[in-house]
């Protein structure tokens, strides 16, 4: 349900680069249902933040680097991820005028930069923090 509604939302403002909305956002999506994410739309291509919670295995465990981008990351290194993307977009250098979507896991709110910034520095605490205390891992991945 969530890719369906996200190509409904993103498409129109797509022109070019269809393939990131078409084929790897939407394999991203279905592999993770459910997984809220943040979602950039511009005229030539699309950027998908996924997520997951601090448990998923979309992240390494501690201390272990996986194959990334072009090169090895850790956890942090990739959760650090989301929030410099959202940096980026708010960056005004960056003249970003695309569509800006999170999906809570349910549904769609159509947000700004800004916004986005503000969910990937809130998403990227909850996760430090379960990270460095188990016993809170269950209330951060709920």
């Amino acid at each position: 349900m969530s890719y369906s509604e996200l190509y409904a939302l993103a498409s129109p403002r797509l022109k070019d680069h269809r393939n990131d909305l078409e084929k790897w956002d939407r394999e991203i999506v279905e592999k993770m249902p459910g997984c809220p994410y943040l979602h950039y739309t511009r005229e030539s291509g699309t950027h998908i933040v996924m997520m997951p919670p601090a448990d998923s295995d979309y992240y390494p465990k501690a201390g272990e680097y996986v194959k990334y981008l072009f090169g090895m990351a850790d956890r942090e290194h990739i959760l650090r991820g989301c929030v410099s993307m959202a940096e980026y977009f708010v960056n005004p250098s960056n003249s970003f005028r695309g569509l800006v979507l999170y999906y809570d896991g349910r549904r769609f709110l159509k947000i700004d930069t800004r916004k986005a910034l503000e969910i990937a520095r809130e998403y990227r605490n909850r996760i430090i923090i379960a990270w460095r205390n188990p016993r809170q891992m269950a209330e951060a991945c709920a």
